[in-house]
């Protein structure tokens, strides 16, 4: 469904904030134009700093921040004493590598914005100074030490974000993670991947100089949601309800069958690629492009197993969720050997999707 149903649960769910990651724009620059057009238009509540579209057709221009202004009791506008009133500047940024880790060809006139010390820094003093915001909140999809653009070098960077919640490296921060600068310190909150965390931050504000004292970041999972007892949205159960039997008429379609169980366990087949499912994806790869003499296929994109038996559609589409197109080139020799040096580079030390 070309990411529709996602973006319809976005709209139900009622953010007061959001940010995009690298995987948003899997779908094209039309699909993203489409989609996201009337958050474009309210400036509100979707927040990025970083992106530049210089799209002749369909060019999107994004908001870099929003304000807040809250109770100081965390209660959305519900007192008539302004001395109670908080105002909350929200920032947002998306990983500068989007470039490279969606389709190059559809960003190919968007400009993801490397400099994230220098487009926050610019954000963070306009909040503070020109907006007078007494909490300054970081939300993106950066990661957590796994490359060199990350959250944690940006809050070691320069003071003044009090929260940085991030995404993208899958880190699950149980307790959130403290980083310094000159002796400010910007809590760094992540949950991990696929909802199995929820994350909660609370900030500590003195009521009298409206300073930020204290923040502190924890994990809910799923158990821990139900011991609350919280009543179900009705609106979106019966939208997820309705949505998961409209998969589940194509995702249960018997395509083949397998003999054997068809293993990729992730965290093997990123360290040193070894996995029958590899081995049958590359080999499916080269039955389709029949002139090509190889075929190579990222490990961090087989993204599941088979066990033995039937074989649906749904199956399929979970070991390749993501509908990449087939290419074939022409390279030399010495291009193959560097390509496979490169790939093989942390072979056995630690997991790498570029595998």
């Amino acid at each position: 469904n070309n990411g529709s149903v996602g973006h319809e649960a976005l709209k139900l769910a009622k953010y007061d904030a959001f940010t995009l990651g690298n995987h948003e724009w899997d779908y094209g620059h039309h699909n993203m134009y489409v989609r996201y057009s009337d958050y474009l238009k309210n400036k509100n509540p979707l927040v990025v700093s970083n992106i530049v579209d210089s799209s002749s057709n369909e060019k999107m221009e994004f908001t870099p921040y929003i304000i807040k202004e809250i109770n100081a009791f965390g209660t959305d506008e519900n007192t008539d004493n302004d001395d109670f009133k908080l105002k909350v500047g929200i920032l947002g940024m998306i990983t500068p590598y989007t470039n490279v880790t969606t389709n190059p060809l559809e960003v190919k006139d968007v400009f993801f914005d490397p400099d994230i010390v220098s487009v926050s820094k610019k954000y963070v003093k306009i909040l503070r100074e020109n907006e007078k915001c007494d909490v300054v909140v970081l939300i993106c999809h950066l990661g957590y030490e796994s490359l060199e653009l990350t959250s944690n070098m940006l809050a070691e960077s320069f003071d003044g974000i009090d929260v940085i919640i991030d995404g993208h490296s899958h880190t699950t921060l149980k307790e959130g993670a403290v980083r310094l600068n000159n002796d400010y310190t910007t809590l760094i909150a992540q949950t991990g991947s696929s909802l199995k965390n929820i994350g909660v931050v609370d900030i500590v504000v003195d009521s009298i100089t409206k300073k930020v004292v204290g923040k502190r970041a924890k994990l809910l999972n799923y158990s821990d949601i139900i011991s609350m007892n919280i009543e179900d949205n009705k609106e979106m159960s019966d939208f997820l309800y309705q949505k998961e039997k409209e998969v589940e008429e194509f995702t249960k379609v018997v395509i083949g069958k397998t003999l054997i169980d068809l293993e990729c366990v992730r965290e093997i087949i990123r360290k040193n690629g070894q996995s029958k499912m590899a081995y049958l994806t590359t080999t499916a790869f080269l039955n389709t492009a029949t002139e090509a003499d190889f075929a190579i296929a990222n490990s961090g994109g087989i993204r599941s197993s088979i066990k033995k038996g039937d074989v649906t559609w749904g199956d399929v589409v979970s070991v390749l969720p993501f509908g990449n197109q087939l290419v074939v080139l022409n390279i030399s020799g010495s291009q193959l050997h560097y390509l496979l040096r490169y790939g093989t580079r942390l072979y056995n030390k630690e997991e790498f999707g570029g595998f």
